[in-house]
């Protein structure tokens, strides 16, 4: 029986979609719902538990997998931390087959002292790094939405986040967060500077990223865009 309708979760995953055969018009987009109290609600610091107390804190949330490109963060620290060297990476996320390699280049630069690798975390632990970040930097090459660029909003961490496939779909360019240049560690090391340099900007994207979570991400937008759609569907059966 044929679809009234199919769901994606991005403009960018409905494109792939619909080069993929399917009718433009029967594909609908409905992003992805997060328990944003989960990040908003205020936790305890885990700070103190890694040592990082006094430090401006860049937290990387995903899976250690070679297409996360974690390697990017971890390459642009040196520079950063010619101008900004209270600064520190929490590594945060299950090893996909990387961590061997992330942990090699850590070492080969020497930066051992300022980079922590957590493993994983519940989603409590995650809200909890995530408020008190000074920084969250998503540095995937592929992604069809990115769950996490909302739980960061959600917790107030201002975003620093690849300019590729969905991302500049959920993240609005100095508004909601920086976009960098997903193959450029430099151009990243840059976006961290601006970001570290500018505490007003800084505050302007907390706030703004709050309000886009809590407006264009909440539970109920996305309950109410179902509905229309289903109810669009079954008129079309």
């Amino acid at each position: 029986m044929e679809s009234a309708c199919v769901l994606a979760m991005s403009d960018f995953e409905k494109s792939l979609l619909v080069d993929a055969g399917l009718n433009k018009e029967k594909v609908e987009v409905l992003y992805p719902v997060v328990d944003l109290a989960t990040f908003s609600t205020p936790r305890p610091s885990l700070l103190e538990k890694y040592g990082l107390v006094g430090k401006r804190v860049i937290v990387s949330l995903s899976r250690l997998a070679y297409g996360k490109r974690v390697d990017r963060l971890i390459q642009a620290l040196p520079g950063l931390l010619k101008k900004h060297p209270e600064t520190c990476l929490m590594i945060i996320g299950p090893d996909y087959g990387d961590e061997a390699r992330l942990r090699h280049i850590t070492q080969s630069l020497r930066l051992d002292r300022y980079v922590v690798f957590t493993g994983s975390f519940e989603k409590e632990e995650s809200a909890a790094a995530l408020q008190f970040a000074t920084a969250f930097v998503m540095t995937t090459d592929f992604e069809l939405f990115g769950i996490t660029l909302i739980e960061a909003m959600a917790a107030g961490a201002p975003i620093v986040a690849a300019n590729i496939t969905a991302v500049p779909q959920v993240i609005r360019d100095r508004v909601t967060g920086l976009l960098f240049d997903h193959q450029s560690s430099g151009d990243l090391g840059a976006k961290l500077d601006l970001l570290l340099s500018d505490e007003d900007l800084r505050q302007s994207l907390i706030a703004a990223g709050k309000r886009e979570a809590e407006t264009r991400f909440d539970f109920q937008t996305n309950m109410d865009r179902l509905e229309e759609i289903y109810a669009r569907a079954r008129k079309h059966r």
